[in-house]
């Protein structure tokens, strides 16, 4: 019936107006109106994504704020999506447990999915979803459990831009890609709070900012997170990942995983973190940046996230990773690396993820921890390891007193044999910087012993490393040159300008011309 209205009002001539419940369509530029109170919008809004998601412009006006009571997952073409105003998910709890759409990665469910080709999405600075998160935070105090909706998960897509966005105490990850190519992501904004939780408890695990998995060319720029778990996680299959002007509050910092949780190849390459600051907050900022990869092998697990079976045993590679500029204040770590996730203590060391071309450029600031190591290498001990060769990567300070830092992992020549390293000194120029920060060795000379590492700081106790690389020594500095790969041209755009929003005045314009 309101295709045949549509056709004859054409016929005549006039202009072509549809309404759907709180939906106007006008000439294939559809208006959400909420119901308001407490009513359900899903039904309004998928009517619109289902009149102009294909070809034409949604709008949420600054105005309105929408009540997602049901879960929704639509599927768009060459749309563009006006987002002024503000999605709320409900707080029936029983309902989103036992209705969100399973992820059967790490036993996760979402409540709003994106698919589709050549979607812009633009916030204008006051749209975006509030997870209403805080009814599951003081719900579960801490203790995670299945069923949180993820609120806003991009799963088969492509060509993809989303612009000055917010997302609010999401109930999970804030942010989730799944199988999406060629997405830009500016200005986005994640915070999860729990507003009843006592200073210092953190309630708001796996509330993740940005996570990326099955994704290839993506770019990331100016986000802001506040939270309690990973503010950015680069996930299994994740390639040309291009991050920068990062700002972390709380939670884990920098992660590239975990891999290897899945009988799987969980490879990922050419990952570019930079320009991050790195900020303590409720007395929680665990990491500043970090690759955390499964041992290899089948091991019982008691998570939720496993499921309450075996995990581990998967494989693939870690290759081209720069992490640079980092701004620490007050990370209880500094950067590291760790291949034994899972492990029930007879599994250390048997990682698959082999990982080569790695390199942490440049961070300073401090770090908030009583241990004389600031920073540990722990990697796996199978034939797919690379040795590692130190070299000048950061100057940090623990509780306040400043070290120098030197990891480098670069492919091995005999691949058979491991390397860990941890690496510190206290003995520094002004800038916190050696002269030259390589001896002849290409070892630093500012307090390492022969080994590499700082006399008396070391201990089992404190996970710092004894066994040092093998590499060869090398005559200068230009020897331990970072070997990363990565170039812009790794990073493809999408292929065309995805459907431009048009604006309030534009819009009225033309149609004062029909």
């Amino acid at each position: 019936m309101q295709l045949r209205a549509s056709v004859l009002l054409s016929f005549l001539g006039l202009a072509s107006v549809g309404h759907a419940g709180n939906v106007e369509n006008n000439h294939n530029v559809c208006t959400v109106r909420a119901n308001g109170g407490h009513q359900d919008d899903v039904p309004n809004i998928m009517a619109a994504f289902k009149e102009c998601g294909n070809g034409g412009t949604i709008i949420f006006p600054e105005d309105q704020s929408y009540w997602i009571a049901t879960r929704l997952h639509p599927t768009l073409k060459d749309v563009a999506i006006e987002w002024r105003g503000k999605w709320t998910f409900s707080d029936n709890l029983t309902y989103w447990r036992n209705n969100s759409y399973p992820i059967a990665f790490q036993n996760h469910h979402a409540g709003f999915i994106i698919s589709g080709d050549n979607i812009t999405i633009n916030g204008y600075g006051t749209g975006g979803i509030d997870g209403n998160g805080n009814t599951w935070y003081t719900a579960e105090k801490g203790d995670t459990q299945p069923g949180r909706p993820m609120p806003f998960v991009f799963w088969n897509v492509s060509e993809v831009i989303v612009d000055s966005f917010y997302v609010k105490d999401p109930p999970l990850w804030s942010v989730n890609i799944m199988n999406g190519t060629n997405m830009r992501f500016n200005n986005i904004y994640c915070n999860a709070t729990a507003v009843d939780a006592p200073w210092g408890d953190n309630w708001v695990q796996n509330t993740d900012g940005f996570d990326t998995m099955d994704a290839t060319n993506i770019q990331l720029t100016n986000f802001v997170y506040q939270g309690g778990d990973d503010c950015i996680a680069i996930k299994p299959r994740s390639y040309n990942i291009d991050i920068q002007n990062v700002t972390c509050r709380g939670g884990n910092g920098i992660a590239i995983g975990s891999l290897g949780q899945y009988l799987e190849d969980s490879s990922v390459a050419n990952i570019r973190v930079d320009k991050v600051n790195i900020i303590r907050y409720n007395e929680d900022m665990h990491n500043s940046a970090y690759l955390k990869t499964w041992v290899g092998a089948l091991v019982p697990q008691s998570s939720y996230e496993s499921a309450g079976v075996p995990r581990g045993d998967g494989w693939g590679s870690i290759r081209n990773v720069l992490f640079s500029n980092f701004n620490v204040q007050g990370a209880s770590a500094g950067p590291s690396i760790s291949q034994d996730s899972g492990d029930n203590g007879s599994y250390a060391g048997t990682s698959k993820m082999s990982i080569s071309n790695v390199a942490f450029v440049n961070f300073t600031g401090w770090v908030d921890t009583e241990k004389s190591v600031v920073s540990t290498v722990s990697c796996s001990e199978g034939p797919s390891t690379s040795k590692a060769r130190s070299r000048k990567a950061f100057c940090i300070e623990r509780n306040r007193a400043m070290y120098s830092v030197y990891l480098h992992l670069i492919p091995s020549k005999d691949e058979s044999t491991t390397a860990d390293e941890s690496t510190t000194s206290d003995e520094s120029t002004e800038d916190g910087l050696t002269d030259d920060g390589l001896t002849d060795d290409g070892l630093t000379d500012d307090g390492l012993t022969d080994d590499g590492l700082i006399a008396d700081s070391v201990s089992e106790d404190e996970h710092a490393l004894a066994s040092t690389s093998e590499a060869s020594p090398v005559d200068n500095q230009d020897d331990c040159t970072w070997e990363y790969n990565y170039s812009e041209n790794d990073f493809h755009p999408p292929r065309k300008q995805a459907t431009k929003v048009e604006s309030s005045d534009a819009r009225a314009k033309r149609l004062a011309a029909v």
